[in-house]
């Protein structure tokens, strides 16, 4: 064959293009690469727990134990509100939404590094990582959202509580998309920037703990005196978090403005992620 003659592209089995702008996601060879996807999903579920005495009980152990020390500590010693519910239930309705946007930040801001001999052995489009950690976390979502369930059934069966839920709760599926954008935009943001320094994954746990303060799981949004309103305004999870609650459990809410406001950062951050991702995907390996 003449040296010079062009050869039609499917002769060849991978063929090495430019990198493509920011904005044109792989999502067909993401499809491709679904089987990749389940299983690193199947491996974050199980993979946690493997060899441990209890197991897949830890769902459960975990999210328990934090309500019962947080009804302890906000709600016997400090005496925090809790909007008129039984503080275990608004305790657990704060830790279901919260620990899944925490969780999700935390593991896709490490998942770089945490898989770089896997990146550095097969290619495969990276975005694979930090889809299946939030496909992982859905469903731990949902496990914990049965527990949450049960002891709203609980409460209603024998106690004096009245269970009436709002219309926006049919917004929940809006609410975990935001929670998901916004968490995978910063985590991409704060993936691309550890591969160089890796101070950043201590500071977004230490990040974390204080937004979480900052935001409605142990008291509810009233309880915040008008002279910190407007920093409060600034956590876009805070009404996200708010929305929740006032579908669950038919609480007014005031903060459509911040829901919008939280809409528009998640959809920037997002944006964001993947510029700053997109930059650093070929190259990064040799970082780490």
């Amino acid at each position: 064959m003449n040296s010079f003659q062009r050869i039609s592209d499917d002769y060849w089995d991978r063929i090495l293009r430019p990198r493509s702008p920011w904005w044109k996601l792989p999502v067909r060879e993401i499809w491709e690469y679904r089987d990749l996807i389940l299983l690193l999903f199947r491996r974050d579920l199980i993979a946690v727990y493997k060899q441990t005495v209890l197991g897949p009980i830890w769902f459960f152990v975990g999210p328990l134990f934090t309500v019962a020390v947080y009804t302890l500590v906000f709600g016997r010693v400090a005496k925090l509100p809790s909007d008129g519910l039984p503080p275990p239930l608004f305790y657990m309705s704060g830790i279901l939404l919260w620990s899944f946007f925490s969780s999700n930040l935390t593991a896709i801001t490490g998942s770089l590094v945490q898989n770089a001999s896997l990146f550095g052995k097969v290619y495969f489009p990276r975005l694979v990582v930090p889809l299946s950690i939030l496909m992982s976390s859905l469903v731990k979502l949902g496990i914990q959202a049965l527990m949450l369930l049960l002891l709203l059934g609980y409460f209603v069966l024998n106690t004096d509580f009245s269970w009436k839920p709002g219309l926006s709760l049919c917004l929940l599926p809006f609410l975990l998309l935001l929670l998901s954008a916004t968490a995978l935009g910063l985590g991409l943001v704060f993936a691309s920037f550890s591969t160089r320094y890796r101070d950043l994954n201590h500071l977004v746990g230490f990040g974390m703990l204080l937004l979480m303060y900052a935001s409605p799981v142990i008291y509810p949004a009233s309880f915040v005196p008008a002279s910190l309103q407007p920093f409060f305004a600034l956590n876009p999870i805070a009404p996200i978090l708010e929305a929740f609650k006032s579908g669950l459990f038919g609480l007014p809410f005031s903060l459509w403005t911040g829901l919008a406001y939280s809409s528009a950062f998640a959809l920037f951050t997002l944006v964001l992620g993947l510029m700053a991702f997109q930059r650093v995907e070929g190259r990064f390996v040799d970082y780490i």
